[in-house]
């Protein structure tokens, strides 16, 4: 009785030709010298096997795929705490916001020195908020003054 041919190479070189990592070992598995093995009569347990390393791969292409597109490699740099602590304007130069519905656990005002460094304060303190007021008006008049 003749094998019929399985349709899982196919379907996975498809898919290793999409991916950008874990191509080699799993898109070797596809090549003409496998699938003459696999689809040899006496090799059955071995067709059943690569069937199954098939599955393997694909899956984990697949898991592959959905970590790089839904944030695997995105890592967020939280403040974890933040300092009640006054910092010097002269210091500052710059700063962002960090909010909870960005991903992070607590609201808080990143304040980036001259020197390059972070600093997390409370979003809500009122020297916070006067310090923000400060640099987004000298921001603001840099942005005049260059438009003239």
């Amino acid at each position: 009785m003749p094998h019929a041919p399985s349709q899982g190479p196919g379907v996975l070189s498809q898919a290793a030709g999409s991916s950008s990592r874990a191509q080699g070992s799993c898109a070797e598995l596809t090549s003409p010298a496998w699938s003459s093995i696999a689809s040899s009569p006496s090799s059955a347990r071995l067709s059943s096997k690569m069937q199954q390393l098939h599955l393997l791969c694909l899956s984990l292409l697949v898991l592959g795929h959905i970590l790089d597109v839904h944030g695997g490699n995105n890592v967020l740099d939280c403040c974890l705490r933040t300092s009640e602590t006054p910092i010097p304007r002269r210091i500052v130069q710059d700063y962002r916001l960090q909010l909870v519905q960005d991903g992070c656990d607590i609201p808080a005002a990143i304040f980036i020195t001259t020197k390059g460094k972070r600093l997390c304060a409370p979003l809500h303190s009122l020297w916070v908020i006067r310090l923000r007021e400060r640099l987004d008006a000298s921001s603001a008049q840099r942005a005049k003054h260059q438009g003239k």
